[in-house]
């Protein structure tokens, strides 16, 4: 599963190319939850024409709510594949899921994943390796850990936000006016 804006930057595109790959091996469905400008959106289609034909791939538009928590809770796996990243709303509601999460080394929550060992880490260009990875995960030999859901609380929870920021104006205050 996988939910996001449907950019270049995302590289849904070549997320499709490497599942296209391990198509006709492996049986999955891939899910992309978003939305783009209609023309990219009809070149990803157009794109996963042999994974439609399959039923291997489906499109749900732009979700929300509890519809979208449904999907985090139905899915093995959520991939986020962008080149660039601070920090994804998507990855972190994975983790708010306890959901184990595949993402390019980009952004606040690689970073996170890293440092607490949990989680499946892609260098952003290496498509090949994507492909490998993908491939030892369906043929379950590599297990993702998931993120544990009070790390991710401690780092993405609006009341512990709000108070690092407080405890930086305070540190500051001190520091620039004693």
């Amino acid at each position: 599963f996988t939910a996001c804006n449907l950019t270049e930057n995302k590289q849904i595109d070549k997320l499709i190319s490497v599942f296209t790959e391990l198509s006709d091996k492996y049986n999955f469905l891939l899910i992309i939850a978003g939305h783009g400008t209609k023309e990219y959106e009809n070149y990803l289609k157009k794109l996963s024409s042999k994974l439609l034909r399959k039923d291997q791939i489906k499109f749900t538009g732009y979700i929300r709510d509890k519809n979208l928590i449904n999907y985090y809770n139905a899915c093995d796996f959520f991939i986020t594949v962008s080149k660039q990243e601070g920090g994804p709303i998507s990855a972190v509601q994975a983790f708010a899921c306890k959901v184990p999460v595949i993402s390019t080394k980009t952004g606040n929550a690689a970073e996170l994943m890293q440092q607490y060992n949990c989680g499946c880490l892609l260098d952003i260009y290496d498509h090949n390796q994507w492909r490998e990875t993908l491939e030892e995960i369906l043929q379950r030999k590599l297990e993702i850990k998931p993120m544990d859901r009070e790390i991710a609380k401690q780092h993405y929870d609006w009341p512990n936000i709000a108070q690092k920021f407080i405890d930086i104006y305070h540190e500051l205050s001190k520091k620039y006016y004693p």
